[in-house]
């Protein structure tokens, strides 16, 4: 199963992660377009990131 929005998580500073984060974001968006089925799962993952950032 190939995924395009694979993100690797790099703790070096506050800014990568915040790109990182915005890149999830974004991801999350064009999944739910793409294919509606994933979007449940995503949107938990979409929360965590959103926690983590705040």
């Amino acid at each position: 199963m190939k995924d395009g929005c694979k993100i690797e998580v790099c703790f070096c500073n506050l800014q990568s992660v915040y790109l990182l984060y915005m890149l999830a974001k974004l991801c999350y968006t064009e999944k739910i377009k793409s294919n509606p089925c994933d979007a449940k799962m995503l949107k938990e993952e979409h929360y965590v990131w959103q926690a983590f950032v705040i």
